[in-house]
């Protein structure tokens, strides 16, 4: 409407270079780009049709608004487009971060998932110790309790494992009622005395079934290189303990 009314008069023509953007923004790509050729199609035969009959422009005050105006809006478009650009790429970012987290979190407990522990103990360069524990007599509890409240002793039972192993150690639920903690055996003596502790933890704890609950567990030094063999031997030590009355731990020296 400017450039018709105005023909080219204040260099209304400059306001070609808006629509652009402008129907863009509004329509997307597709329709923005169809509507912009429409577009540059007026403007061709605007602009041609009064070759030769259009007077240069003056530079005046209406041209200097004209031109301000213009520079201003084009600023602001590309501010937007700035802004919403970097809150696509936040809420992306956010995504990517759920995801990966629900990739390596169990979503019963809160601790890693098996995945997340298996990478752990493949990518380790140092000596790990570990140890898996079972949840003694786990099917009374789910059959006389109920699986809610089994769950919440698994829960408990985490929390438990987390508040043993601390800061150093990583408590994972490797499935089931069976878990994994893992803990750098940069001291022989002090990872020892995980075992014993772990267990006087869990059997003193006041789970929701009103009575003690127990677990078994599994030992062993972890090689990387060695990954299946060492994960073997702490089954073979997870049976034994089972086998020799549960509420004990057995400790396979696997050699490194």
């Amino acid at each position: 409407m400017v450039m018709v009314d105005r023909n080219n008069l204040d260099y209304s023509l400059a306001w070609a270079f808006v629509a652009p953007l402008i129907s863009i923004f509004l329509l997307g790509y597709l329709y923005g780009t169809l509507y912009s050729l429409l577009y540059l199609a007026f403007v061709m035969w605007l602009s041609g049709s009064n070759l030769g009959i259009w007077q240069p422009a003056p530079w005046d005050r209406d041209s200097f608004a004209n031109i301000i105006a213009i520079y201003l809006l084009l600023f602001m478009l590309s501010c937007y487009y700035e802004a919403s650009r970097r809150y696509a790429h936040q809420l992306l970012q956010e995504s990517n971060d759920k995801l990966r987290t629900l990739a390596s979190t169990d979503a019963l407990t809160g601790l890693f998932n098996r995945r997340h522990m298996e990478d752990l103990l493949l990518n380790s360069e140092k000596s790990l110790f570990i140890i898996m524990a079972d949840v003694d007599n786990f099917k009374s509890i789910n059959d006389e309790f109920g699986h809610a409240v089994g769950d919440e002793v698994l829960v408990s039972l985490g929390k438990v494992m987390q508040s043993v192993a601390g800061p150093d150690g990583t408590v994972g639920r490797w499935g089931g009622e069976e878990f994994i903690i893992a803990i750098h055996a940069d001291h022989e003596k002090e990872v020892m005395r995980l075992p014993q502790r772990l267990l006087e933890a869990v059997s003193s704890h006041p789970f929701a079934t009103g009575r003690p609950v127990t677990v078994s567990l599994g030992c062993a030094f972890h090689n990387a290189k060695e990954h299946r063999a060492t994960l073997r031997c702490v089954d073979e030590a997870l049976y034994s303990a089972k086998t020799s009355g549960k509420n004990c731990y057995k400790l396979v020296k696997y050699s490194l």
